[in-house]
């Protein structure tokens, strides 16, 4: 068994130390880029939905003027429609105008 030399005491205490001192320098660049990572997933399911909600109106619209042609004649679509817990706002008019050119 070798003994350890009196110069050598006290080595492992300066590498843990130096570990510790670098643990918080990794950690809280990753939990930045975690939390950055998730803002970003946030914004884009929002963008998502809003696209979503906007086509659906535009669905509705479609549903209304092919089937009710009539009534859209008479009187413009203007209905408030709540999509995904999003409010969409649905117009249409029936230009006759346009439809002669």
């Amino acid at each position: 068994m070798k003994l350890t030399k009196k110069r050598e005491a006290g080595q492992i205490l300066i590498l843990v130390l130096i570990l510790l001192a670098m643990g918080p320098l990794l950690v809280i660049p990753m939990l930045n880029l975690s939390y950055t990572g998730q803002k970003y997933n946030q914004i884009v399911e929002i963008n998502t939905l809003n696209g979503y909600a906007a086509d659906s109106g535009i669905e509705y619209c479609r549903y209304a003027i092919y089937n009710y042609p009539a009534e859209i004649q008479q009187s413009p679509l203007d209905e408030n429609l709540v999509i995904n817990d999003i409010d969409v706002h649905v117009t249409a008019e029936w230009n006759y105008a346009r439809l002669c050119h």
